[in-house]
């Protein structure tokens, strides 16, 4: 049985939950309490928090998750200046059960102390990566620049590493909800590491093209849990068995999900 992981996204910016089209033009959603109280509700697989203010400010409001952890039952991811050791062995201690990096990835020191100190499966990397003339680039958020680095070459360096998993941002199919970028998720099909797509989703189809196309059986879900329709009248809400069911059926490979 191949476990099908289906994350929604809390993305934050001061306080307030957010959602971006192509990492601009903030929307406000709800308040993160509230927000993290109706997806306790709906037993949703897990969740992953993205915060925008902690990278602008170079400051985590661990107040703010620690109301969040608490409210919640079910494992919880966290990226947002996660910078030195300390910060990450507060996270953790809050109840934040995997790390996810971001701006700080290159920093391949860092990154091993972490996995060395938590394990690999409690450290995550997040590349958001944006496509340029049809050429894929990392994507530095925080300084709107786009990097001229080797990302094959990075990845396999991170591999190496241990990490225990990497998160694909695909920054021009943000809350665009027109499908996943599955010709850059295919391009990481060989790689021996857990993936988790995001960016794109739009309908149950979205998920099944994934799968169908590549290896990667993990999602994480920022928009469509977060809005009724593609009008985007805000409602939070999460797969239903009819959803899943209607997602195994759809699958090709011959696999058998949960």
């Amino acid at each position: 049985m191949i476990p099908l992981r289906i994350s929604p996204v809390i993305l934050l910016s001061e306080n307030k939950v957010i959602k971006t089209k192509q990492f601009k033009f903030d929307r406000y959603i709800g308040d993160p309490i509230n927000s993290i109280k109706i997806f306790n509700q709906k037993n949703v697989d897990e969740l992953i928090i993205l915060d925008k203010s902690a990278i602008n400010k170079n400051m985590i409001n661990f107040q703010l998750l620690k109301d969040m952890v608490d409210e919640f039952t079910r494992p919880i991811s966290y990226g947002g200046n996660i910078s030195n050791i300390e910060d990450a062995f507060k996270l953790i201690n809050l109840g934040i059960e995997k790390l996810i990096i971001g701006r700080n990835s290159f920093d391949y020191d860092f990154i091993s102390k972490l996995i060395n100190l938590f394990g690999s499966q409690s450290v995550s990397v997040c590349l958001d990566i944006v496509n340029v003339n049809n050429e894929y680039f990392l994507f530095d958020y925080k300084n709107n620049l786009v990097k001229n680095e080797n990302l094959q070459k990075h990845i396999k360096v991170l591999i190496n590493l241990g990490i225990g998993e990497i998160v694909i941002n695909s920054v021009n199919h943000d809350g665009m909800m027109m499908g996943y970028d599955t010709e850059l998720l295919s391009k990481f099909k060989e790689l021996n590491c857990e993936l988790i797509a995001l960016g794109g989703m739009g309908s149950l189809d979205h998920i099944v093209e994934v799968i169908n196309n590549t290896n990667i059986k993990a999602f994480a879900i920022g928009s469509y849990f977060l809005y009724l329709t593609k009008l985007k009248s805000v409602l939070l809400q999460y797969l239903s068995l009819e959803d899943r069911e209607y997602i195994i059926k759809k699958i090709n490979n011959g696999h058998n999900y949960v």
